[in-house]
Order: C-alpha cells, then structure tokens, then sequence
C-alpha cells in the first residue's frame, strides 16, 4: 500500500515492469525491467521504444514484431505489434 503524506495524499506504490521484445520466434528478454506508477504510463512507454526502434533499425519489418509488457511476477500484461504503433512525422 501507498504511504500518505502530510496531508494525507496517497502516494501510489511503483510497480516493475519488463519489455520483452518478440521478433518472430525469438524473444529477447528484458532483464532489467523499470518501474511505473501506472500501467498506462508502460503502454506509452512501450509505444515511444517502438517508434525508437523503428527508425534505429528500419530494415527489421515491423509486421514481425511486438512488444510484451510483462509485471515482475512474468505474466504479460499486453502486447503490442509495432505495426499499430503510429509513427511520428
């Protein structure tokens, strides 16, 4: 649980996420993982690693890959193909 500050305010507890990345059959495990408040602010997290990733490696089709958002306990939270993230202009 959060711990309450002077005036009461709740602090939310971090929670540790992991970005395993799925090209194909490969998984290349993310083994230091990083910790979020929310699982939405993962998800964005997520979405700007693939747009990086995209334009640092253009060659790899992203139809072939996803990102798995994992929790510390190794369940996958969500995935998300790197075809559905948009693209910056």
């Amino acid at each position: 649980m959060g711990q309450s500050d002077a005036a009461g305010v709740v602090d939310s507890p971090m929670a540790k996420y992991f970005f395993h990345i799925r090209r194909g059959d490969a998984v290349f495990v993310d083994p230091r993982g990083f910790n979020a408040s929310t699982l939405d602010y993962a998800v964005r997290r997520a979405a700007k690693y693939v747009r990086e990733t995209m334009r640092d490696e253009p060659d790899i089709p992203s139809s072939s890959q996803c990102i798995e958002i994992v929790d510390a306990q190794g369940t996958v939270i969500r995935m998300i193909a790197f075809e559905a993230v948009p693209q910056a202009a």
